[in-house]
């Protein structure tokens, strides 16, 4: 009876000991999926806070150039606002600064250096105005197409190629430029490898010559 007895009291403890080791699995994956549900909330709020940050940088970036424009465009405003708005800009779904195309609009003044803040740049076409000054550094590393020709600029910054390594075309026709060196930047670039040169050659044989083979003489007697 005792044996009995003490058999029963071990499978209860084995129950409960599993009944125990269930719920703390359970509670640590209840814990875990908490955290990563923590963890996508805080990333999204860093995510949505960048991309408020970035949207701010840029109106005042547009803000700052409206005012350093002599006649800038009808709809842009100097007090800020929304520069997705503004004729010749256009923005991302997030709200960002992508393209501006100013080209053919006689727009006069200078280019603020605010513009190395508009980080997500794609284009900028400035062509066919009367805009003056120095250009200012660019740190566009999304920058593809610049377009300065037929304005008077008067200088480029010395690192003028390297704040947009992404750039594919690049338009400065016609500018009243003092002689300029070629970028380091681009002078240093490797050229395309080119295709490797075939193998020289190997000298041809030399042919062996065929021995003949030796005829065999019919030694005919000699009559005497």
């Amino acid at each position: 009876m005792n044996h009995l007895y003490a058999r029963s009291t071990t499978y209860l403890y084995l129950a409960m000991s599993a009944t125990d080791h269930r719920q703390g699995c359970t509670t640590t994956v209840k814990r875990r999926q908490e955290c990563r549900l923590l963890l996508a909330l805080l990333l999204t709020c860093c995510g949505l806070a960048a991309a408020a940050a970035g949207r701010r940088s840029d109106a005042d970036a547009v803000a700052d150039l409206a005012r350093s424009l002599a006649r800038p465009p009808s709809t842009w405003t100097t007090a800020g606002g929304d520069p997705c708005s503004f004729e010749g800009i256009s923005c991302s779904s997030a709200g960002r600064v992508i393209a501006i195309d100013l080209a053919g609009m006689g727009l006069a003044g200078t280019l603020h250096p605010s513009l190395s803040s508009l980080t997500a740049l794609e284009s900028l076409q400035l062509g066919g105005n009367a805009l003056s000054g120095a250009v200012p550094p660019l740190r566009a590393p999304s920058l593809t197409s610049l377009s300065l020709d037929g304005n008077a600029f008067t200088s480029l910054p010395k690192d003028f190629p390297l704040g947009m390594p992404a750039l594919r075309h690049l338009s400065m026709d016609n500018l009243p430029l003092a002689p300029w060196p070629f970028p380091h930047a681009i002078a240093g670039a490797a050229a395309p490898p080119s295709a490797p040169s075939p193998p020289p050659t190997p000298p041809w044989p030399a042919r062996s010559r065929r021995r003949r083979p030796l005829s065999s003489q019919t030694s005919r007697p000699s009559g005497h």
